[in-house]
């Protein structure tokens, strides 16, 4: 409950989708704002570089310096015109208004109409250069600027003038240069009402499309909360998939969650329940060994002490049987508590080897050398061999061979083999085909489920009268 209960207080679905209308409605509204900075900002820039670019050829005119070298150094990288007037004369120095450059091009796109052929047309419809404001206004006070927006260019043109005085020879001239930037505010507030009324439209459209998503959307998973929460109390209940294709993969995997719970629970329930079949026989014998000591015949050496060896050897079957339940439960845990590290196989099947007793009619091989290591838990693993190899001594006639190889280990014996018949239970619990008694039917199963945990799979082949062969492969890194 108190997980609904954080999920809860989350921002909701509709918050979201309610979110994103309102910022698609404001978008529009955003680029206005930051395209009229920007225009702003380019502006000035185009006056300051005006200027700038004026006096440096104003400068190169009173020292009688090359007016062109002067231009090219200034005023070719921001795409200005450069004139010099004396007189009713003008001279042109350099002509880069005009340009072909990636930011002009891109202009041409979003402002429109292009650029040069909007100077041209400009230049033919002004006075002539000697009788501008500005050209006039630097012969009066020294200089002068005028900028002027065109909203049929889409252009905001400004043009600076700048009076120079020749120092060898006294000889007056006017730097005139002029610079662009593009600017569509004027066209934007000559159509403000019919903006205002795309905005109005706009919003009316981003309300009625987040309301559609929110019943749409909302409602069709609140139905599917209703389902889930119906089928809470039913074991074999299931989703219905015939849905929106998203919520039909949600119910899908909602259903595949149950699906593998159910299994879970049926496992577990399988696995108790053989607990309690096995527990009982030896449960069962110390219960009567109990009885009979009870008894006046249990007064009798020879029978205390054959029930005395059947409580003790119960008990200690009792006692293997539970370890190997808690140690099979933990492996198909997946070993969550238990810590990695990097496990030699080499090593771990000579350990296992030199540590396992094998009668005098038979003997164990190992073909192993080198370090070949995985990742691991050394304890399992080890439990993992030591139930192939001590399973594969059992049936053994004369020999049983380890080998191991780059994430494999591979464990043969030279019996009669398994009949094929028997094959894909060999690894179920309690099957076994012992016939000392010794056996519980778990160490194959424990096997699986440890390779299993450390991400790698366990197979058997057997041939009859060939023997059997028992392989374990891990994943790599």
């Amino acid at each position: 409950m108190a997980r609904l209960t954080g999920a809860r207080g989350r921002r909701s679905l509709s918050e979201r989708v309610l979110t994103a209308g309102v910022l698609l409605f404001l978008a529009p509204l955003a680029f206005v704002v930051a395209s009229a900075s920007v225009e702003d900002a380019l502006a000035r820039s185009t006056e300051q570089r005006v200027e700038a670019c004026a006096r440096v050829v104003a400068q190169a005119w009173r020292e009688g310096t090359p007016l062109g070298s002067a231009a090219e150094s200034s005023c070719r990288r921001h795409h200005l015109r450069v004139r010099v007037v004396e007189g009713h004369s003008v001279h042109e120095v350099a002509d880069h208004l005009v340009s072909t450059s990636f930011d002009d091009l891109v202009g041409d796109v979003f402002y429109g109409p292009e650029r040069s052929d909007a100077l041209r047309t400009l230049e033919r419809t002004w006075a002539p250069l000697p009788e501008r404001a500005e050209t006039r206004g630097a012969l009066e006070v020294g200089d002068g600027m005028v900028c002027t927006l065109r909203a049929d260019a889409n252009l905001r043109v400004c043009s600076g003038a700048l009076r120079a005085t020749r120092t060898s020879d006294g000889a007056s001239a006017v730097v005139h240069v002029m610079g662009s930037s593009r600017s569509a505010r004027v066209s934007r507030y000559a159509q403000r009402r019919e903006l205002a009324g795309m905005l109005a439209f706009g919003a009316v459209l981003a309300v009625a499309l987040v309301a559609w998503l929110l019943r749409r959307v909302t409602g069709t998973v609140r139905d599917l909360a209703r389902d889930v929460e119906s089928l809470a109390g039913l074991r074999d209940g299931r989703l219905d998939e015939e849905r929106p294709r998203e919520l039909a993969e949600v119910a899908a995997a909602f259903n595949h969650l149950r699906d593998t719970l159910a299994r879970a629970d049926a496992q577990n329930e399988a696995f108790l329940a053989d607990l309690a079949h096995e527990m009982k026989n030896p449960v069962a014998a110390i219960a009567a060994a109990a009885e009979s000591l009870e008894s006046p015949s249990s007064a009798d050496p020879e029978r205390r002490a054959r029930l005395a060896r059947s409580i003790t050897s119960s008990a200690g079957r009792l006692d293997r049987l539970i370890g190997q339940f808690l140690e099979l439960a933990r492996a198909e845990a997946g070993l969550p508590r238990d810590e990695r590290e990097r496990v030699d196989l080499v090593a771990l099947a000579h350990g296992v080897a030199s540590t396992t007793s094998v009668p005098d009619d038979r003997r164990l091989v190992v073909d192993a050398e080198g370090v070949l290591e995985v990742d691991g838990v050394p304890a399992r693993l080890e439990s993992a061999l030591r139930n192939l190899v001590d399973n594969a001594i059992a049936f053994a006639r004369h020999e049983v061979r380890v080998r191991v190889a780059p994430l494999v280990v591979e464990v043969h014996d030279d019996g009669a083999g398994i009949a094929e018949d028997d094959l894909p239970r060999v690894f179920d619990r309690f099957y076994t085909a012992r016939q000392d008694g010794r056996g519980t039917g778990l160490g194959l199963a424990i096997v699986r489920a440890i390779v299993e945990a450390h991400g790698g799979t366990v197979e058997v082949r057997s041939r009859a009268e060939e023997g059997t062969t028992f392989t374990i492969r891990f994943a790599a890194r």
